[in-house]
């Protein structure tokens, strides 16, 4: 059943077009002459498929054929002395095989309501399934993408959520390569798109050879004196007082005998040849190496502190530097400081070559640099290996960038995982069963279409058309089926002589009609015979005379009735277009006490600056016209005895003149007796005497008495007319 039409962008429907929404199996639309109404029913009839025009909305999903009634019909089917195609309908079928086909299409329909909800459920769980898939992709858009979308923008591609989620959940499935942190990967990052991409030269280890072997020389150790062979000697050695002695030489002038020391005049040159003896030559080589020693150990030391001094300098001015700064800064710092103490150490040693001293050894501080200078050659030499291959090291920083999310959401996507599962398993559980229920019905579709094929004829709708032809007053012409074919009808005169070019417009249209009502019935092939189906009725009353006007509402009736009330029949849905307001208030209407039903629905189109716009409303009948309001004051209780005279003779003349085109005398011959015609006539006189005359006496002495027995006469005369369910419906009797 469609449920929505959507019409826009074509005749007088602009860019916003009408939508026809919330269809029921009944649905009434009233329109103007020119307001859109053939339009909706040429596009119904043309609908393949959705398109830019016209859109259908199904309830179900399941596309039914439609069947359109209108002009462009009576054209195609009742044109010049063409054939008209035969409707093949169930002819020939005994009461068994009609029950046959009847249990086969209950069994069908019940097939098709199980698929329908088996197809419900699986909608839910889609629909459940969905609702699961939103809420993980925004949480994983949210507490993923966004968290480090600041880190790693260039690495998380795509950047639409549907794709990287989806992305996300397959990484997930794959086993992790990679164990790197967020910070270790921001890292390397920078070095692929921020550091300039040149190599890096190694740090070189300084050479602290020469500075250790001068540190462990045994001299420092050893307590240089005089030689021992002197008669001083002793005497100097037992003072301790060689360095003092030493000291005090420079003091000794050659042109005085007064000692430094004592300031007596001790010095000759006796003493002068002893003092030159204990301080010999070997003394002087010694404490000559000692200096030396301190020289080379200044010269070495300052050398070494001003390189490191340079390679700290150098490394702080770079934007990146690999050598950790502030570990080395340290370091450079301990080494000056050892530095400076072993040279005081050799100062007190030049002063006092008896001492005995120990210098500190560089070792630990010479390993401290090394080990400073190892490290930042690691780093070195994995940034050169980085930017020795950029492309290659990019790919795999991204894939260690979704390795790492993977590893962070992983617990979030295995519980989404879990659940999809559940939900995909019900799915395709449902989707088996409703495959099963499809195979069943196909198979049940071909079973009917076997029984109708061999059940189905022409020759049934031929004698139906005929029989409503003659049973409204056309008869001369009938359908006969065409000599030498099957499938073919042709109009026929009494005399023989094919009739279609000579049809009045009114003829036409009857035929044409019913001819729509046996299509719907049957089809144009035996395989379509009975498949269920959609109907689409468009002003079918256009060219008609007032008399067919209810034959027409007449036969619509019964089509919407068979909708109601049953669920098996063919006809699924019905929609009715016209533009006069008596056919559509005659074939709105079903029974008097349904006021509105929830299966028939009203529109009506309207047409303002060429474009057509359409008002729903719902369940309650849209049309009233001066014509109603007549049987509304007829219905009145109190109506006034000149009132109902007055009103009679409108009713009668609207319907039954007007429309109908029948006279008084139609009328009057309508009653079996003389003397329900008398009573007939006499009612037909007094309406029309008392609503263009003044009442005499006698009327205003018995009005009332005068007024029912006339509304008596005047239900009669719609009985005998055959228009008893148009009087009912008018006085809403129940």
């Amino acid at each position: 059943m469609i449920t929505k039409i959507d019409i826009k962008n074509i005749a007088s429907y602009d860019s916003n077009g009408i939508s026809i929404n919330e269809m029921k199996k009944i649905n009434f639309i009233y329109g103007a002459n020119g307001s859109g109404k053939t339009t909706i029913s040429e596009s119904l009839k043309n609908y393949v498929s959705d398109t830019d025009k016209c859109s259908i909305t199904w309830g179900n999903g399941t596309k039914l054929p439609i069947y359109v009634y209108n002009r462009l019909f009576k054209e195609t089917n009742f044109s010049g002395d063409n054939d008209i195609p035969g409707v093949f309908t169930l002819g020939n079928a005994t009461i068994l095989d009609l029950e046959i086909i009847r249990k086969k299409r209950k069994t069908h329909s019940e097939h098709t309501a199980a698929k329908e909800r088996l197809k419900f459920t699986q909608g839910e769980l889609e629909n459940k399934r969905d609702l699961l898939k939103k809420e993980f992709f925004d949480d994983c858009w949210k507490n993923v993408y966004k968290k480090y979308e600041k880190d790693f923008s260039e690495e998380m591609s795509p950047k639409i959520k549907e794709k990287f989620c989806s992305k996300l959940i397959d990484q997930c499935a794959q086993v992790s390569t990679s164990s790197k942190n967020r910070d270790e990967l921001i890292s390397k990052k920078s070095i692929l798109y921020k550091e300039k991409h040149e190599r890096l030269e190694l740090f070189s280890n300084i050479d602290f050879s020469e500075i250790i072997t001068i540190e462990n020389n045994n001299i420092w150790n050893e307590a240089i004196v005089g030689k021992s062979d002197v008669d001083i000697a002793g005497l100097i050695n037992s003072l301790g007082a060689s360095d003092w002695v030493k000291e005090g030489r420079n003091y000794i002038r050659k042109d005085s005998n007064i000692c430094p020391f004592c300031q007596k005049e001790t010095i000759d040159n006796s003493f002068r040849k002893k003092l030159e003896d204990y301080f010999d030559s070997s003394f002087s080589d010694r404490t000559s190496a000692i200096s030396t020693h301190e020289n080379d150990y200044k010269e070495k030391s300052d050398a070494i502190i001003l390189k490191l001094t340079a390679i700290l300098s150098t490394e702080k001015e770079k934007t990146s530097t690999k050598i950790d700064l502030v570990e080395f800064e340290d370091a450079v710092e301990n080494l000056k400081r050892h530095f400076e103490l072993n040279k005081n150490l050799i100062g007190q040693k030049i002063k006092e070559p008896s001492r005995k001293i120990e210098l500190q050894t560089i070792k630990k501080n010479v390993e401290k640099i090394d080990g400073i200078f190892e490290k930042a050659n690691l780093l070195i030499n994995e940034f050169n290996q980085v930017i020795s291959n950029i492309a290659a090291e990019k790919n795999q920083l991204t894939k260690d960038v979704w390795d790492f999310l993977a590893n962070e959401y992983k617990s979030q996507v295995e519980a989404y995982n879990r659940k999809k599962s559940d939900f995909v398993r019900g799915i395709n559980a449902l989707e088996s069963r409703i495959t099963q229920k499809k195979n069943e019905i196909t198979a049940l579709e071909a079973e009917i279409t076997e029984c109708v094929k061999n059940v189905t004829s022409v020759e049934p709708a031929i004698t139906e058309i005929n029989r409503l032809l003659v049973a409204y007053g056309f008869t001369n012409f009938k359908i006969i089926p065409k000599e030498g074919s099957t499938g073919c009808y042709q109009i026929q005169r009494p005399d023989g002589s094919l009739a279609t070019n000579t049809l009045s417009e009114g003829e036409i249209t009857f035929i044409t009609f019913l001819y729509f009502c046996q299509l719907i019935d049957g089809g144009l092939t035996e395989e379509y015979a009975s498949n269920d189906r959609i109907v689409v009725i468009d002003d079918p009353i256009s060219s008609l005379d007032s008399t067919i006007l209810f034959i027409v509402s007449s036969l619509i009736k019964k089509i919407i009735n068979r909708i109601k009330n049953d669920e098996n029949d063919r006809v699924k849905q019905i929609i009715i277009l016209t533009h006069n307001v008596y056919f559509y208030k005659e074939a709105s209407f079903i029974d008097s006490r349904e006021q509105g039903n929830g299966v028939t629905w009203h529109w009506i189109l309207r047409k303002n600056d060429n474009v057509t716009g359409i008002t729903c409303y719902g369940m309650k009948n849209p049309i009233s016209n001066s014509y109603e309001l007549l049987w509304n004051e007829l219905r009145e209780e109190n109506i006034s005895f000149t009132t109902v005279q007055n009103t009679m003779r409108r009713i009668l003349e609207n319907y039954f003149k007007i429309l109908g085109k029948k006279s008084d005398e139609d009328i009057i011959n309508s009653f079996e007796n003389n003397e329900e015609k008398l009573i007939c006539r006499s009612l037909l006189s007094w309406i029309n005497d008392g609503s263009h005359c003044l009442p005499d006496d006698l009327y205003v002495e018995l009005p009332e008495d005068q007024a029912n027995k006339y509304k008596e006469v005047f239900k009669k005369i719609f009985e005998n007319m055959g228009q008893i369910e148009h009087y009912n419906m008018m006085m809403q009797n129940a």
